[in-house]
Formats: C-alpha cells, sequence, structure tokens
C-alpha cells in the first residue's frame, strides 16, 4: 500500500484576479426554476429569447452548458408581470456544495456591495419558506446578509426592467476569480461567531453515516478507528451547523474528498490533506485553492479496492489497509507547506543561454499561425511567425519570435502558455522533445499533412525529429525581451522559485520544470 501525491495541472490560466464584470441590464425575463437540478428551462433571457451565457451553469472541461437552453421556449409577449428592480443572487439549490458553487459566485456581490433595501432575485425550485425551513441554508443566507424579505423567487416568467448581473466569480471546473475567496471569507468570519465549541487537534470530515451520495468507502469506519487513536477528532459534517464545519476547517483537516471540503472557500488559510478515492479531484476544487492561502493536498491510495455500491451511492471502494492509510495521511498533514513551488529545487548555475530557430525533420521551419495559436510546420505564411527554441542545459523553452510572445498551443497536451518546456534527447543527429509532465514526444506532421504540431507520441520517429540553427538577431522588446531575460537570470542563478515571482510571464514552464525537478 502506498499513497501519493495527485497533482493539479492547467489551472493557471483559469485563476483571475479581481472581480467578474457587473451589469445593469434591462427588460430580463426571468424564466423560473421549477424542476431543481434537472431543470432544462430555468435562467435569464434577454428581451430577444436569448439566454444570458454568462450567468448560465456550464460544467467540465472545456465547458458545456448543464442543462439550459441557449434560447428560451416561451411565447414573446410584452403583458407578463414585471419587477422594477432586483440584484441577481444565482441559484439555491437542496444541496451543501452546489449553494457554495452556484449562490455565492453570483451573491459575492451583495455580500460586498449590497444594501439592506435591496431586493435579490433568486433560481430555486424550492420557496422562501421552505429554504428557511433548513437550518444550513437559513444560516448561509444570514452570514451573507441576506433577510428573508429581501428574497425575490418567482414561480411564473416575470420580466426584471432593471436588473444588476454580477458576473460568476466561479464557474464549475472552468476558471474562478480572487473575489470569491475575498467574499466567502467575509461570510465565514461571521459565520464562525456562532460555531459550537471543538475539541483542540485536528479534526477528520467523516461521510460513514451519510444516507446516499456519489461516493462510499465501506470501511471508512476503520480508518476514523485508527485516526483516532492518534488523537484526531472525528466530525459528521451532516450533523454539525454551517458555523461549526466552517469552524472546523480551520484547524487542521482530513477526510475524504466531497462537497464538505467546498466550504475551505470560507476560510483564510485551510491546510487539509484529502484523500480522493477516484482517479482525481474535479478541477473546481484545485480552482478554490487557487484564490486563498490554501494548504490542502489531495493523495490517492495505489491498492484501493473498487466495490459493488449499495443503494444510494454511485461509487464504492475499499481501503486496503486503513490503518497505513491513516499514518500516511497524518505524516503528509504535519509536512504539508503552501501551495507553491518547491523552492530547494534548483537547475545548475551559470549555465549557457542559447537561442535558437527550430526546424521539423524534413527542414521547414516551426513557425506559429498567431490567429489560432497553433504551430505548423511549414514556410511561413501570412500571420505566421518563426518560433525559437532557447536551450538552458537538457530544457528547450519554445517561444515566438515576436514582441509581444503570444500564446502557443500544442493540441492532446492541452497546454497553451507563452512559453513552453520540454526535455530534449538526442535522435539520429537531431532532437527529440519530451513533455515534463505526460513524457509523451512533440510531433511535427509535415506541411503536405496539414496537421498543427501536437504532442500525443509514444515513440520518436521521423516526424518526432528536430533540429535547432543559431538566431543571430539580438535586439528583442515587449513580453519577448521579459522571457529573455527572466531565463537568463535562471541560466545564472538556478533558482527557478526566485525567477517564477520576477517572471510571471515564466510561471506556467517553471511549474512544469518543478514537477521535472521532483519527480
Amino acid at each position: 500500500m502506498s499513497i501519493s501525491d495527485i497533482e493539479c495541472e492547467g489551472i493557471e490560466n483559469s485563476v483571475f484576479p479581481g472581480e467578474p464584470e457587473v451589469f445593469l441590464r434591462r427588460n430580463i425575463l426571468y424564466v423560473p426554476n421549477f424542476g431543481g437540478g434537472g431543470d432544462n428551462s430555468f435562467g435569464l433571457y434577454d428581451e430577444t429569447g436569448r439566454q444570458l451565457l454568462s450567468n448560465a451553469h456550464f460544467h467540465g472541461i472545456p465547458s458545456i452548458l448543464k442543462t439550459q437552453p441557449l434560447l428560451t421556449n416561451l411565447m414573446a409577449s410584452k403583458s407578463r408581470p414585471r419587477i422594477g428592480h432586483a440584484i441577481y443572487g444565482g441559484a439555491i439549490g437542496n444541496h451543501y456544495g452546489h449553494f457554495i458553487t452556484e449562490c455565492f459566485n453570483i451573491l459575492w456581490y451583495y455580500i460586498l456591495y449590497g444594501k439592506k433595501n435591496d431586493k435579490i432575485l433568486f433560481h430555486s425550485n424550492l420557496s422562501v419558506e421552505e429554504i428557511y425551513e433548513k437550518t444550513w441554508m437559513r444560516d448561509f443566507l444570514n452570514y451573507a446578509g441576506v433577510e428573508k424579505e429581501q428574497i425575490i423567487i418567482s414561480k411564473y416568467p416575470v420580466v426584471v426592467e432593471n436588473l444588476v448581473v454580477p458576473g460568476q466569480a466561479f464557474s464549475e471546473d472552468g476558471f474562478v476569480y480572487k473575489v470569491y475567496a475575498l467574499a466567502c471569507q467575509k461570510v465565514g468570519a461571521t459565520a464562525i461567531r456562532h460555531a459550537s465549541p471543538l475539541p483542540d487537534g485536528a479534526v477528520y470530515f467523516s461521510r460513514n453515516n451519510i444516507e446516499y451520495g456519489t461516493l462510499k468507502v465501506i470501511n471508512e469506519y476503520s480508518l476514523m478507528d485508527a485516526l483516532s487513536k492518534f488523537g484526531v477528532n472525528i466530525i459528521y459534517p451532516e450533523e454539525c451547523s454551517v458555523a461549526t464545519q466552517i469552524a472546523a476547517l480551520h484547524r487542521p483537516s482530513l477526510g475524504l474528498i466531497g462537497s464538505a471540503f467546498h466550504a475551505s472557500i470560507f476560510v483564510d488559510k485551510p491546510h487539509a490533506v484529502i484523500l480522493c478515492p477516484t482517479k482525481s479531484p474535479r478541477r473546481s476544487y484545485h480552482l478554490m485553492d487557487a484564490v486563498h492561502s490554501a494548504s490542502i493536498k489531495y493523495v490517492k491510495e495505489s491498492q484501493i479496492i473498487r466495490c459493488e455500491s449499495p443503494p444510494n451511492f454511485r461509487i464504492t471502494f475499499s481501503l486496503s489497509d486503513p490503518s497505513a492509510v491513516a499514518d500516511e495521511l497524518l505524516s503528509r498533514l504535519s509536512s504539508i507547506s503552501c501551495n507553491q513551488l518547491n523552492d530547494k529545487n534548483f537547475l545548475p548555475k551559470n549555465e549557457i543561454l542559447k537561442i535558437n530557430n527550430i526546424y521539423a525533420e524534413n527542414g521547414d521551419p516551426i513557425v506559429l499561425h498567431c490567429p489560432s495559436e497553433r504551430m505548423y510546420s511549414r514556410s511561413p505564411l501570412k500571420n505566421d511567425v518563426n518560433v525559437l527554441a532557447i536551450t538552458l542545459g537538457k530544457y528547450i523553452f519554445l517561444v515566438a519570435q515576436d514582441d509581444d510572445a503570444p500564446m502557443l498551443m500544442v493540441v492532446k497536451e492541452n497546454k497553451a502558455a507563452p512559453v513552453l518546456v520540454y526535455k530534449g534527447d538526442s535522435f539520429n543527429g537531431g532532437l527529440a522533445l519530451q513533455d515534463l509532465r505526460t513524457k509523451t514526444w512533440l510531433k511535427a506532421p509535415p506541411s503536405q499533412v496539414g496537421l498543427c504540431l501536437h504532442g500525443d507520441a509514444q515513440e520518436v520517429k521521423k516526424w518526432e525529429s528536430f533540429f535547432l540553427k543559431p538566431n543571430d538577431f539580438l535586439e528583442y522588446s515587449g513580453r519577448l525581451a521579459e522571457i529573455i531575460k527572466g531565463l537568463q537570470d535562471l541560466a545564472e542563478s538556478g533558482d527557478i522559485y526566485d525567477v517564477s515571482l520576477r517572471y510571471p510571464i515564466l510561471r506556467d514552464a517553471i511549474k512544469d520544470l518543478d514537477f521535472s525537478l521532483r519527480n
């Protein structure tokens, strides 16, 4: 049995500073939600009947609409009931995690800027009375400063003459803005004043008593027993108030992946190790962690056993050795550090930086087609620029030879950045470029094939072979000059952590480099 870390990949370009845009929209058609999570008609539509996509519910990568249509199926009419003015507050559903991700992602605007006389329009298949009968929903709204009298949930379609529509500060699996954490931490600061006392020490968030859900571990009780012997306190989130759950996340925390950990967004510096029986957590967890000072590590067990699921659960597992898992979880909890680059990783100092043009095996230059952000092996066409290969020891950094250093995208690698880094290996007098994470090889189909470069080759053949020629152009400016200066500093110091802090444009590449040095 072994526990291994789950790496977080590919979220840097989905994390945004500040706030999303906020719009004042006129004559918005509000179509109510009467079917809960499966409702296929609700939403906000403009007066032409088109869904406001910036506030629709998406999920997955690439993002797709969950259930909502692009166009309303209602007849156009100027005779519907009307509301004068309101602020949109998002969707309230009877699910703890989705309340956090689909209500607070919109309600952030009211939390930070709203007034007590504002009316707040929500989507929900529950009535206001039904919402306030559920203690955890009532508490969330109270801590957000929302009073019952402010809430509007219409049972029928209405037109809102003036609706303040905040952009989503979080979208499931898609993106997140810094303000999401800022607003939620304001709610959390209010909530913890109402929390029940908790014993000192680490806490374990148990799923053992829940009656239905996505995930069950049938011998979780054995894991809990082993952790209890080390003094870990066991809590059952469904039996705790919202305030107590948030307060518990101020302690070093352990648990199985689940919605209870979405509440970490209400805490400034959560510190946790989360066991994921499935291959990896949803991207949403990493997005939330990225906008506050989270020290959360996601881990998996190598020999976990898939079992037949009991009624009301989708996926069921059994831990191979709960006592050993407990030891590993506690060990990681004690050593966890902030979610940043490992500053103990260095390259050799005083390396020589060389700037080259890069060519495919057949002699065609590698170029970037700027509008599509894709690279090709061909003689430059209109809107193409040459790609530079900057060598630093065994590493090859690819960047467009353009002062603006536009993005480079490699299909089948799901990566796009101004700078891409590979490990260079010799091959038949040329050079092969290996992805630092997937260990696959970059492939350059010849121009007559018409395909862009992609990164899924499992072995090196002709299309995976490149060669370099020195680039003698010495004058660079703009973003390209910044990239070259950062790589020069890296060549001299070898300090990847320092260079990452001082040259944000290199951060994606240096995270890949850091991963390579640690593995």
